[in-house]
C-alpha cells in the first residue's frame, strides 16, 4: 500500500468513470464505493455536499458509517429501479467478516490516531469483505468527492501517492447535479450547496498541482473522446502497464452500465453525456455559471455558453421560496467575486 491512487474531483464529473476504467488493471484493487475516511474519521468536511463539522467519535461510530454505506451500494434506488456509480450486487459484500476484521486489527489504530494504518485496515477489510481473502500485494484505488480537500494531508500519509483530478465543464456538473437533487421529487432544487460544492472542488484543483506532486489533471470530455490516448496517459502517469482492459469500465470485472442523469442505459463508455445536458440547462444555470466559474471555462477551454431568456423567469416546478434562494445566489456569487 506504498503507492495508493486517489480519484478526485467534485459529484457528477466524471470520478467513477476514471475509477471503473482502472478496475481493468491487475495491479490494482479499485475499491468500488468511496470510503468518505476524513468524514468518517471525525474530520469537519467543507465540500458542502458532503458537509460535515468536527467530531469526536468512538471506534463504533466509525465502523456503522462505514457499515452504512456498504448497505447502500446493495440497494436499488426504489424509485427508479436502477442502481447508482457505487452500487454492487447484493451478494458481494460479507458485512459481518468486514465488521469483525474491523475491530480486530483497526480499535488500536483508530484509538491512537494512527491514520495511515488505520486507513490501510480499512481497505484490507473492503477487500476481505468481497473477496473472502486477505490484500494481495497490490495497490489500491480510492474515490471520494470531498478527499480533494484533504490531497496534502493523504500526500503526507502515503508520500508515493499519486492523484488524478477529473475537471468535467461546469455547465454540465450543475444540470447532471441539479437532476440528481431532483430524482424521485419533481421539485426544482435550492442550487447553493450544488454551486458551493463546486467551487470548492475547483478551488483545490488549482491549489493543489502547485504544492502536492505526483498530481494529473483530466478532463472528462478528453477520456470519452481519445479513451485509449488518455488512458495511455494515465497508465503512464501510474507506472502501471497499459491494456486493452483500461479501454472498457467495470465493477470488480463486470461491466459497468453507467452513472448518467440522462436517464439512458448504457454499456462501456458512451459520447451521450458530452452533450445531453445542454437541452436541460436553464438561464438561470447559465448566469451562475459564467458568474462563478469563468476562470474553468477559459483554462479548460469549454465554450461559454449566453443566455437566452431572463434568469428571473419562474423554472418549471419551482417554489416561490425556492425561487427566492435561488435569485440570491446571483447576488451572492457576484459579491464574492467583485471582493
Amino acid at each position: 500500500m506504498e503507492a495508493p491512487i486517489f480519484i478526485l474531483g467534485c459529484h457528477k464529473s466524471g470520478t467513477s468513470l476514471v475509477r471503473n476504467l482502472l478496475d481493468g488493471s491487475p495491479e490494482l484493487f479499485v475499491i468500488p464505493i468511496e470510503t468518505h475516511f476524513f468524514e468518517f474519521s471525525g474530520f469537519g468536511v467543507s465540500y458542502a455536499l458532503r458537509r460535515a463539522v468536527p467530531k469526536r467519535l468512538k471506534f463504533e461510530q466509525f465502523v456503522e458509517k462505514i457499515v452504512q454505506i456498504i448497505q447502500k451500494s446493495k440497494q436499488k434506488n426504489e424509485i427508479t429501479g436502477t442502481r447508482g456509480g457505487d452500487s454492487l450486487d447484493a451478494g458481494y459484500w460479507n458485512v459481518q467478516v468486514f465488521i469483525k476484521y474491523l475491530h480486530n486489527k483497526g480499535k488500536e489504530f483508530f484509538e491512537l490516531g494512527d491514520l495511515q494504518s488505520l486507513f490501510n485496515v480499512y481497505v484490507e477489510g473492503l477487500y476481505i469483505a468481497l473477496y473472502g481473502d486477505s490484500l494481495p500485494d497490490l495497490r489500491f484505488v480510492e474515490k471520494s468527492v470531498e478527499h480533494a480537500e484533504f490531497a496534502g494531508f493523504l500526500k503526507s500519509l502515503y508520500p508515493e501517492a499519486k492523484f488524478i483530478h477529473v475537471v468535467r465543464n461546469p455547465y454540465a456538473v450543475l444540470v447532471s447535479n441539479r437532476k440528481f437533487l431532483m430524482k424521485g421529487k419533481e421539485k426544482y432544487p435550492y442550487l447553493g450547496p450544488v454551486l458551493e460544492s463546486m467551487e470548492n472542488n475547483y478551488y483545490y484543483l488549482y491549489q493543489n498541482p502547485r504544492y502536492i506532486p505526483d498530481y494529473l489533471v483530466l478532463k472528462y470530455e478528453d477520456v470519452i473522446t481519445e479513451t485509449a490516448d488518455k488512458m495511455r496517459e494515465v497508465a503512464t502517469f501510474l507506472d502501471i502497464d497499459f491494456s486493452e482492459y483500461l479501454l472498457e469500465p467495470t465493477v470488480l470485472g463486470k461491466e459497468w452500465g453507467g452513472n448518467s442523469m440522462s436517464g439512458k442505459d448504457f454499456q462501456g463508455i458512451s459520447n451521450y453525456p458530452l452533450t445531453s445536458w445542454q437541452k436541460d440547462v436553464n438561464s438561470l444555470e447559465i448566469e451562475l455559471v459564467n458568474k462563478t466559474f469563468l476562470h474553468v471555462l477559459s483554462d479548460y477551454q469549454y465554450a461559454r455558453m449566453e443566455q437566452k431568456f431572463s434568469s428571473f423567469k419562474f423554472l418549471s416546478n419551482e417554489k416561490p421560496s425556492v425561487y427566492i434562494l435561488n435569485r440570491l445566489l446571483r447576488k451572492q456569487f457576484e459579491m464574492k467575486r467583485s471582493k
